[in-house]
């Protein structure tokens, strides 16, 4: 038998295999294969970001293998048919256990679990380490690339999707997440473009290698903090990531990692095969790393207080402890009331230790070293920055105008930018004018006219002056003593200003040194300038036929390219790159040789860098330093950061400070709609109806087209029971949007409890035509055919509603809105045993007090149809007693 010919493939022989015959058997063998070499760039570069990041961590001198415990029942596996919503339980693995073989153990598509300095990081990052190797020991092997999810964002504007922050009470709009405005493959580019984004960023891969990989699969995404995401975006975050687990770009593996405590509030699990909860140090574990440092003096004094015990159980605060112990004062440990503010003590020990220790410094060898109060200034304007943009790591060349805090800095910024621009256009003017003129005559393309040297130079001045203030008006904006003053300059001069500061995230290939892409633009004038300047004159001076005027020709030579070089070679960037950090140098707000400071933070353990990148040690330290400024300096910090402190807290249900941050924002931008409304939301879920009316009432003051607003205003009047008010809202919603289908269904609800069931009807009909697949529209319309003593049609509106209800409850288990729905319809239907099931399950595992709030008002309303109904006060009464002990 000839020998068989081999089988060819369309990815680069990847999975080629021998198939050869011996005495009949057929044995496979791995042809030898080679990786291309963008791979081999690739995983070269990968190894070396990790590797930095792990030696960079505060605690990889020690390394722990931490207690692991798988817990199934975080993650809804994609693909697996549930028919009975029964938890595997969570399992303690052996304490030999490694990260990749967890990895392995959930077929590559793992969560990883854990609190605040658990070390969930480090844990990725030894994935990414361990799947490095595997990758340069065998060619068919994928290669991770390991990404921050911090700064992740929908492919739509909140603006778009105001409905998404609306407040429990009012149903329609707390149903849907910002996302489910979007189309349908919206979330799914948003995290493939993003992570195309990131990849190019980190790690310098040309996009269309990238796109490449991406739909080969060759890449496996792990992705780090999701918890790190702006909080009114996380839940569209966990909704994104699962569509694309889902379509047509899903890797074949994947990890990511979250704090426990903010997962647990997302209404969607993720849809991965396993999760793994990364568990607290034992007593043990702590002694043997206080034994490996050297350190058994303090084994004592730390065992012995029960509360810093529980506080270093992490690795990364046992490691700030063993450093930061004796900086901490008793007195104020003793007054510590909460591990919160323990915890704030330790961070700020920590940060006092490593700016006072004695140690010399390879940054600063022949030069003073910055104060220890200077630094952590420095420091914290840094960490507020980060949090502002929602990012977590920081290059230089990001330095923009969102950095200027202060009147004085926009003030300082303008006043340069006039100087700088106005100088920089009247020397270009002064000299290249006649160069130019001489080609445009010698091309009888123009004629200038003759203009003396000081009148160029003044106008070029004039013109750059004008483009200088130009960006000074965009920085001052803002203030709210100006803001009129300056709307009708801004508008007039914006035609002057032809590029963006947000054009300065520019990417390039990779950044290995601080500051590169700013040095490369530096560069790429000295090669401008070294490449221009002697064609230029060798031509002027053959056209001419004589090198007489040869001085003159070479500094016109270089003034033009000059001009070249800021117009077409990123020049502006570099100049106002520099406008803007002289304005914060001379407010003290940054030092002048950025770069030395920051790596003599590295040098003090207080920060990370990863080529030209720098982050926080660890994220806690950087949320510690930012609200030590915000404490501070309130008047420094934008509304943004109010807004977004605000909504998190509501999230969690902390109205008080909420409502504080709220308050904030408001008073920053007195115009902030977003805020005012958001505010009136709240005193909404604090049942505060008449502060919630302000508030609304405001924000249509500014906006009177606001259909949302206004909406939201019917419904607090509804909730007040001022039917007529929250009917002529409900008419204006409408007549704004006339397919609104949930104020429609509103007004519809309004009627009934006016007991106007015919008009309600009508309203209930109408929303149901826009939304068939609302099941809340379809019970309220067969609590109406049941006063209407319309039996038959109640029951099919039930039984619809019931089968929409439980197909997301079996899509979405976790979803304790809808699990309260699907009960309150059994309740009417009769189904008791599973009513009583339903709600009991539900109450258990929310954590959610406004959830369990909206479902007792639910009881209460069916009670005002059918006040007779027993079991309906049984389940009201039974939630109001969990109410009581949350």
């Amino acid at each position: 038998m000839g020998k068989p010919s081999r089988r060819k493939y369309g990815n680069r022989g990847r999975d080629q295999i021998n198939i050869e015959q011996v005495n009949g058997n057929i044995l496979l063998k791995s042809q030898e294969t080679v990786r291309p070499p963008a791979e081999r760039d690739l995983l070269v570069t990968v190894r070396q970001w990790v590797e930095s990041r792990l030696e960079g961590q505060l605690h990889h001198a020690v390394r722990l293998n931490l207690h692991k415990e798988t817990q199934p029942q975080q993650v809804r596996p994609w693909g697996m048919e549930v028919k009975v919503a029964i938890a595997q339980p969570s399992r303690l693995l052996s304490p030999e256990t490694t990260i990749g073989q967890v990895f392995d153990q959930c077929a590559g598509r793992l969560l990883i679990l854990g609190e605040p300095g658990a070390g969930k990081t480090t844990s990725l990052l030894d994935l990414a380490l361990e799947l490095v190797e595997r990758a340069e020991n065998n060619p068919q092997q994928r290669i991770p690339v390991l990404v921050d999810l911090s700064d992740w964002q929908p492919t739509t504007s909140q603006s778009a999707s105001r409905r998404s922050g609306v407040t429990s009470r009012f149903r329609g709009a707390s149903q849907k997440n910002l996302s489910e405005s979007l189309p349908e493959q919206a979330p799914v580019w948003s995290i493939a473009n993003w992570l195309a984004g990131k990849v190019r960023e980190r790690y310098g891969v040309l996009p269309q290698q990238i796109k490449q990989w991406l739909e080969e699969k060759r890449l496996i995404p792990l992705l780090d903090g999701l918890d790190e995401v702006r909080p009114e975006y996380q839940q569209d975050c966990v909704r994104a990531i699962n569509e694309w687990l889902k379509s047509d770009l899903r890797p074949r593996q994947v990890a990511l990692c979250c704090r426990r405590e903010q997962y647990e509030t997302y209404s969607q699990k993720l849809e991965l095969d396993g999760a793994v909860y990364l568990q607290d140090l034992t007593d043990e574990q702590i002694e043997t790393f206080l034994a490996e440092t050297n350190r058994n003096e303090l084994k004592q004094s730390l065992v012995a207080d029960a509360n810093f015990l529980a506080l270093i159980r992490r690795p990364l605060l046992l490691s700030m402890a063993v450093l930061a112990y004796q900086e901490i004062d008793p007195t104020q440990w003793q007054r510590a009331t909460s591990a919160g503010d323990r915890l704030n003590l330790l961070l700020d020990a920590y940060v006092r230790r490593m700016l006072t220790q004695d140690t010399p410094s390879r940054a600063y060898r022949q030069r003073k070293i910055p104060s220890p109060e200077q630094s952590q200034k420095w420091l914290e304007i840094l960490a507020l920055e980060l949090l502002q943009e929602s990012e977590t790591e920081f290059l230089i060349e990001q330095i923009e105008t969102t950095w200027l805090s202060t009147s004085l800095q926009k003030w300082l910024f303008t006043i340069f930018a006039v100087i700088c621009w106005g100088l920089i256009i009247g020397v270009i003017c002064w000299r290249p004018i006649p160069a130019l003129s001489f080609w445009g005559r010698f091309y009888r393309l123009i004629d200038l006219p003759q203009i003396g040297e000081s009148s160029r130079f003044w106008l070029g001045f004039g013109i750059g002056s004008l483009y200088g203030l130009a960006l000074g008006i965009d920085a001052l904006k803002n203030l709210p003593q100006i803001e009129s003053v300056l709307g009708g300059i801004q508008i007039s001069l914006l035609s002057l200003k032809p590029f963006n500061f947000k054009e300065w995230r520019f990417k390039i290939k990779t950044l290995s040194v601080p500051n590169q892409g700013i040095r490369n633009l530096w560069r790429d004038a000295i090669l401008i300038a070294l490449t221009f300047v002697p064609l230029h004159t060798l031509i002027v001076c053959l056209v001419q036929g004589s090198a007489s005027s040869l001085h003159y020709i070479v500094v016109n030579s270089l003034f033009i390219a000059l001009l070249l070089w800021i117009v077409l070679g990123g020049g502006y960037i570099c100049i106002n790159h520099f406008i803007v950090r002289l304005s914060l140098y001379a407010t003290n707000s940054i030092p002048w040789d950025y770069a030395r400071f920051l790596n003599y933070s590295t040098e003090r353990l207080l920060l990370q860098r990863a080529g030209g990148r720098y982050r926080f040690m660890h994220d806690l330290l950087r949320q510690s330093l930012a609200q030590r400024r915000i404490d501070t300096h309130p008047h420094l910090i934008s509304s943004q950061v109010f807004f977004r402190c605000g909504e998190s807290y509501r999230s969690m249900e902390q109205y008080d400070k909420a409502l504080q941050n709220f308050d904030r924002a408001i008073e920053l931008k007195p115009k902030y709609q977003w805020a005012i409304a958001s505010r009136g939301e709240t005193y909404c879920l604090m049942e505060r109806y008449e502060e919630a009316l302000q508030d609304f009432h405001r924000v249509i003051e500014l906006n009177p087209k606001d259909n949302w607003s206004i909406a939201s205003r019917g419904d607090t009047y509804r909730l007040m029971e001022r039917y007529e008010e929250a009917l002529q809202d409900f008419n204006h919603a409408i007549e704004l949007n006339p397919k609104d289908d949930w104020s429609i269904a509103r007004r519809g609800d309004t009627y009934r409890l006016m007991e106007r069931y015919e008009e309600a009807l009508q309203d209930f009909n109408h929303a149901i035509e826009l939304d068939p697949k609302d099941d809340w529209y379809r019970y309220l319309r067969a609590l109406v055919y049941l006063v209407l003593q319309q039996a038959e049609s109640a029951e099919a509106d039930l039984n619809i509603a019931i089968q929409i209800a439980q197909q997301k409850h079996t899509e979405k288990p976790e979803n304790c809105q809808n699990t309260f729905n699907l009960a309150l319809y059994h309740l009417v239907v009769g189904n008791l045993s599973t009513t009583q099931e339903l709600y009991q399950t539900t109450v258990e595992q929310t954590t959610f007090q406004a959830k369990i709030r909206d479902a007792i008002q639910d009881l209460k309303d069916l009670l005002r149809v059918f006040p007779e109904n027993t079991h309906a006060q049984q389940m009201k009464a039974m939630l109001e007693m969990k109410l009581k002990l949350h």
